[in-house]
């Protein structure tokens, strides 16, 4: 989430390339790392952001940063 406290994610989708995705909840407010951890393994080229709601102070939804971990197969 944006590293302030008015402006906060409460719920979105993450899409894969390949049309798959997850959602997930409320990511915490004050700009540390939120974890979406997922069931199985995913290979893609692209991914998706898409916020679905936001706490009712948001007056600018957005992310400081988004980093994605995994492994090579």
């Amino acid at each position: 989430d944006r590293p302030n406290l008015s402006d906060q994610i409460t719920g979105g989708i993450l899409t894969f390339g390949d049309g798959s995705s997850v959602t997930f909840g409320t990511l915490v407010n004050d700009g540390s790392a939120t974890y979406v951890n997922l069931t199985s393994a995913v290979t893609t080229s692209s991914l998706l952001l898409t916020v679905t709601s936001v706490s009712s102070s948001t007056s600018s939804a957005g992310l400081a940063e988004l980093q994605v971990f995994g492994w090579g197969a």
